[in-house]
């Protein structure tokens, strides 16, 4: 499940302002980073600028949206590359340019890559709801 929100995305959701998230028709993806390279910070982190060194990131995920559920399918991290442990995700909207960029969500997670595929299952309540 999600550890947090970013505020500014949860502003711009709710105040429908620019470069606020549409998950049933923006490009969404997923990052991988550590936590020794970028320090979340859920209040003033806004666009996907602000992470830092990111490990590796995902193709663009299936979602779905039902009421206030945001979900999508199951997906990969393709042959991340082997090195030390990985411990955060972030879920943004990706629009070509991180300085516009949406970040969303932030999760813990606990992965060391060995150079394979790291594979996400999603929760069955969802990513997150609103």
């Amino acid at each position: 499940m999600v550890d947090f929100l970013y505020t500014p995305f949860k502003n711009s959701y709710l105040s429908q302002a620019a470069n606020q998230v549409d998950f049933d028709a923006d490009t969404i993806k997923a990052t991988l980073v550590r936590s020794s390279t970028y320090t979340p910070n859920q209040t003033t982190d806004d666009f996907y600028n602000d992470v830092t060194t990111p490990v590796s990131t995902s193709a663009a995920l299936s979602m779905t949206v039902s009421g206030a559920n945001v979900d999508c399918t199951d997906f990969s991290f393709t042959a991340v590359s082997a090195g030390a442990a990985i411990d955060l995700m972030v879920l943004y909207k990706d629009t070509g340019v991180s300085t516009t960029s949406r970040v969303a969500a932030k999760y813990d997670v606990s992965v060391t890559p060995n150079g394979a595929d790291i594979d996400v299952v999603v929760h069955a309540s969802g990513l997150f709801t609103m």
